[in-house]
């Protein structure tokens, strides 16, 4: 499937170091929109998506509640969605 859209709703699971450093790249693409961090952690609320300055989003949605996660991926129209398959693996089965 390819993505049209000229910017990407993008949600990343976890709030660790590991998932900063990801935001933290993902933040400098220019087509990035809205970043979204399950639950995130402070450093990762001061991260900034793309070319327009948009804050990351900490939601405070754990990690492993997966039907918060999933009912928040479709609201938010989530284009792309990142989390730890070792930690997360049951995220796999979610869809």
């Amino acid at each position: 499937m390819q993505i049209t859209k000229d910017k990407l709703n993008i949600a990343v699971i976890g709030g660790g170091g590991r998932e900063h450093a990801i935001i933290r790249r993902l933040a400098q693409s220019r087509r990035a929109g809205k970043i979204y961090a399950l639950p995130g952690n402070g450093g990762i609320s001061r991260e900034h998506a793309g070319g327009d300055s948009c804050p990351v989003n900490c939601t405070g949605i754990a990690a492993t509640d997966l039907e918060r996660i999933v009912d928040f991926v479709l609201k938010n129209e989530i284009d792309f969605a990142s989390g730890r398959s070792s930690r997360y693996g049951a995220l796999r089965h979610a869809a």
